[in-house]
């Protein structure tokens, strides 16, 4: 089973739910959501050293939850510089970065999947298939309209996911909402990670 499956499996299993639900995260914190869609990436590299308690030591390209990139020995690992390879993944590989930050936070917390997550990630699919047959039988303008669509329905689903994300971080590092009971988040997927305790 390839890593991805693993970590499917593995989420699967988690029942420890999010601090703010999927769609409530922009009405809780709307400042930070309203940033993140007009930045995304700055947002992204932010969360991505908040995972990692700022210590780029520990950088993984798209946070080691993607096994079709070259984890073990991309030069990332042993840079000098982790910080310019997040800067080129949340440029270059935004959608991969804002996910594997959130898989990452998962399993790290054993957080359940929603069915939000599945059913926003299909309809962003939909869209987009329904533009290229669009575009294949010839209707430019109905295609350019389903992009544009497509386009704003991802914008509005990463700012979710990245202030949800936020959210959790802050109650994750607040020692008087409980005492956490982590692993590291660059660990290994092949085995469950320890429990975690609200």
């Amino acid at each position: 089973m390839s890593k991805d499956g693993e970590d499917q499996a593995l989420i699967a299993h988690y029942d420890n739910e999010w601090a703010t639900g999927f769609w409530t995260a922009p009405c809780d914190d709307p400042c930070f959501f309203c940033v993140s869609l007009l930045c995304s990436p700055c947002v992204s590299f932010h969360l991505r050293q908040r995972l990692l308690h700022d210590d780029l030591s520990e950088y993984q390209c798209c946070a080691g939850q993607y096994d079709w990139l070259p984890m073990e020995c991309c030069y990332c690992r042993d840079s000098a510089c982790p910080c310019c390879w997040l800067a080129c993944e949340v440029v270059f590989f935004h959608p991969c970065s804002i996910m594997g930050t959130r898989m990452a936070l998962q399993h790290e917390m054993q957080l359940e999947n929603t069915c939000c997550d599945k059913f926003l990630l299909l309809l962003i699919a939909f869209v987009k298939a329904i533009s290229c047959i669009l575009k294949a039988v010839g209707c430019r303008s109905q295609a350019h309209a389903c992009d544009a669509l497509g386009d704003c329905i991802f914008t509005c689903v990463c700012g979710c996911i990245q202030t949800q994300n936020k959210l959790q971080l802050d109650y994750r590092d607040d020692p008087q909402k409980h005492s956490v009971v982590v692993h590291q988040p660059t660990a290994t997927r092949a085995d469950a990670p320890p429990a975690y305790h609200a």
